[in-house]
């Protein structure tokens, strides 16, 4: 009798992984299926952004571009705004360029000013490039407005820097809306 219910449990053991590793499997295909659907649809997002980019620039000559300019976002949510540079002539602006974002107004529901922002840890972009004559850069501007933000309309300034650090065009903005 001892030796049938050894046999039993061990069996039932092995149905068990067999299920467990089902499971698992089943679970994995779907996380795979879920991920390549969110980066197929990132990078369809990345092609509409660059079409828009280059639109703005070689077709209408603009010397920087950005295309989307608001982003609604909750605490804790990323967006990416796309900017364009293009370089129309590099002996009178070089082939250099740095961009620069800062924030520029911060207000909360009431129109009230949020005193003391720091959000040197919502942007990340790189600012140095090297543009040659005739030849245009996308930069990908990255925010993520961390937890426990308040809620609110923000305000950021691009300024595009040429060789001689001059400003190269208007000042660009970009809002987040942090709800």
């Amino acid at each position: 009798m001892a030796k049938r219910g050894a046999i039993g449990l061990s069996v039932n053991m092995l149905v068990v992984i067999i299920l467990s590793l089902f499971i698992f499997g089943g679970g994995m295909a779907l996380l795979f299926k879920l991920v390549g659907g969110a980066e197929e649809q990132k990078a369809k997002l990345d092609a509409q952004t660059q079409a828009q980019l280059e639109r703005l620039m070689i077709d209408e000559g603009k010397k920087v571009a950005l295309p989307r300019h608001t982003a609604s976002l909750y605490s804790g949510e990323d967006a990416v705004f796309g900017l364009g540079i293009l370089n129309i002539d590099s002996e009178k602006y070089g082939t250099s360029f740095t961009v620069k974002v800062d924030l520029s107004q911060a207000f909360d529901a009431q129109q009230q000013e949020i005193p003391g922002m720091d959000v040197g840890k919502w942007l990340l972009y790189i600012a140095d490039y090297q543009i040659e004559e005739n030849q245009h850069q996308s930069v990908p501007i990255g925010v993520h407005v961390p937890k426990g933000t308040v809620s609110g309309t923000y305000i950021f300034d691009i300024k595009v820097y040429d060789g001689n650090n001059a400003q190269y065009d208007n000042t660009k903005k970009f809002t987040v809306v942090v709800r």
